[in-house]
């Protein structure tokens, strides 16, 4: 088999072939370019071919050229274009707000009121959830973000509130990577209430209809909304963000006009996109760099509505200020499993863990269990496992079949092997009677959409289930009826009927990936990772991500060596974003 990234490279000179073909190798990994200080091996080639590279030059951003040098880093042009989009729009969008800062501080004084009334305390130390909302109001650009529980999405609310109070015509626009993580804000948003609130205000917040990115730019590859036709909008909203690769971002941003809010939501430690990037993730590290700290001038006018005890820097980027971290979870109990396993796996210190530390865990609610051998004789989680599954077969109700199958979800980090995704779904299959796949749907098989329908509004990410009409019904005769099949999926509450013939991109969903369950949560979770103590997939991120779906109890099938080798472990993707972002890019690029 012809390595594809040898035959890509072939396209060039022989003396960049092997750079072209490392750079490629690069975005499968998820970088989005080379650092030549790290691999040192490229920068003699590219030392002996400077005229075919733009080196450093930032004027010719539609240049012929293949490949770009920026800051001894090696990108193909499209990337670096993306990478300047993104910059390029903060910077233009911090500007534009600059010359409404100060109307904005009085406004938000004349509101102090207003503010003490939606944000309660809950936390001891600074209100994070009110700097949030303080930094979104002084700024057309923000991020907020936190892990889940933390109420990133509840904050946004309450700023709503705020800003229709100001503008009751104002224009928002919600959206998410995929069509889970809408659903989900719509949930958020379909039940908001605050007794500071009154009615106009509570039902402008509840109308709000989260979609897709894709369908608020207005299509999948080419969209209809661009740097030349951009959205009409004086907010957007988007949650998740931590899914979305830098191709996709740089396109959202440039349909975004300067003068509009944008609101970036996400939880940084949480696994990045599967394509190229992992822009959310490096534009929080250079926001927050090790925490939550403030400039001086922020930090003094936030005192007025009681915000004390913030951290001060005395160094400002571009992001000063416009980053946010929440960090007290209104999900995870302080001393529950979930939580203090989270903590421990993000903080990357595995130093200390073993079997024997969750003796001394609650083992109440939120737990934890680690198994270290698959599905041995005697396993109770896989009983109970099995057990719910059976009861969401046997629910006759299609609303109540959906919750009961959100009580549970296999999360993977494979598709293939003894440890992934289709084994596992052939497993339980079997458990359900279905002892081979001779058709391709079945009653009460639960699926994965995997990519977004347009015409039938069922989105990447949407989770539906399949239904026999005729299940268990006979005829005149006591014969049973044929099979009458359809899939159901329920959007925003209700449920929406799709014919088979029209579900063509989809998984069985029993099991799923872990990448593929951000933006969902389950009460128990059952995480199978890869064996093999060294293996690639293996991070803190992977773990984090797949533990914090959990909402009562997860269940990790691996050994300890396994677990901690995944916490020591981080992704680092590379791109130039903090780097350019902490030290002052301040080029018109």
């Amino acid at each position: 088999m012809i390595n594809p990234h040898l035959s890509f490279a072939k396209q060039f000179p022989e003396p960049l072939q092997q750079l072209a073909g490392s750079l490629s190798e690069k975005l499968e990994e998820g970088h989005i370019c080379i650092d030549l200080n790290a691999e040192v091996e490229f920068a003699e080639i590219v030392k002996q071919n400077p005229q075919l590279l733009e080196l450093d030059n930032m004027q010719q951003p539609y240049s012929p050229q293949p490949f770009v040098r920026y800051r001894n880093r090696i990108y193909f042009h499209r990337y670096f274009r993306y990478e300047n989009i993104i910059l390029d729009k903060i910077r233009a969008m911090v500007e534009a707000s600059a010359a409404f800062r100060n109307n904005r501080k009085t406004a938000l004084l004349n509101m102090k009121e207003s503010l003490a009334a939606l944000f309660d305390r809950r936390a001891e130390g600074p209100d994070m959830q009110l700097c949030a909302a303080i930094s979104a109001y002084l700024s057309n650009f923000c991020i907020i973000t936190g892990g889940p529980g933390t109420g990133k999405t509840s904050t946004v609310a309450k700023l709503l509130s705020l800003l229709f109070r100001e503008k009751p015509e104002m224009r928002v626009a919600v959206a998410a990577p995929t069509g889970k993580a809408a659903a989900r804000l719509n949930e958020v948003f379909s039940q908001y209430a605050n007794p500071a609130d009154d009615a106009e205000i509570t039902a402008k917040i509840n109308a709000i209809e989260a979609g897709t990115i894709h369908r608020l730019l207005g299509g999948y590859k080419k969209f209809r909304h661009n740097a030349d036709n951009q959205l009409e909008a004086d907010l957007v909203i988007v949650d998740e963000c931590s899914m979305i690769d830098a191709s996709l971002m740089a396109k959202l941003m440039s349909a975004i006009p300067n003068n509009s809010r944008l609101i970036l939501l996400g939880d940084r430690n949480q696994l990045s996109s599967v394509e190229a990037g992992s822009i959310f993730a490096d534009l929080c590290v250079a926001g927050l760099e090790t925490g939550n700290f403030f400039t001086e001038d922020f930090a003094t006018f936030v005192r007025h509505f009681g915000l004390e005890g913030l951290k001060r820097k005395a160094e400002k980027n571009l992001l000063s200020d416009l980053v946010t971290e929440l960090n007290y979870s209104h999900r995870f109990l302080a001393d529950g499993d979930i939580g203090k396993f989270s903590r421990l796996t993000i903080s990357g210190d595995a130093s200390s863990l073993s079997m024997e530390d969750y003796a001394a865990f609650p083992k109440k609610e939120q737990k934890v269990e680690l198994v270290p051998s698959f599905l041995a004789d005697g396993d109770e989680n896989f009983t109970q496992l099995i057990a719910q599954l059976k009861a969401y077969y046997a629910e006759a109700d299609i609303e109540a079949s959906f919750k009961k199958l959100n009580q549970f979800r296999i999360l993977c980090a494979l598709r293939a092997g003894k440890s992934g995704a289709d084994y596992l779904n052939s497993l339980l299959e079997h458990a359900l009677g279905i002892k081979s796949r001779k058709r391709e749907f079945y009653h009460k098989q639960a699926v994965l959409i995997t990519k977004n329908d347009y015409q039938n509004e069922i989105y990447n990410g949407d989770i539906g289930i399949i239904i026999d009409k005729n299940y268990k019904e006979k005829d005149d005769a006591g014969k049973p009826l044929p099979e009458k099949l359809a899939a159901y999926f329920l959007i925003n509450g209700k449920l929406k009927e799709i014919a088979l013939m029209n579900i063509t991109d989809y998984e069985t969903a029993f099991t799923m990936t872990i990448h593929k369950s951000q933006g969902s949560e389950y009460d128990h979770v059952y995480i199978f990772l890869p064996s093999g103590a060294d293996h690639p997939l293996l991070s803190r991120e992977l773990l984090y991500t797949a533990v914090t779906r959990a909402k009562s109890k997860a269940v990790i099938y691996a050994t300890e060596e396994l677990i901690r080798n995944s916490i020591a472990k981080r992704i680092k993707r590379i791109s130039g974003i903090s780097d350019r972002l902490l030290n002052e890019d301040s080029e018109s690029i």
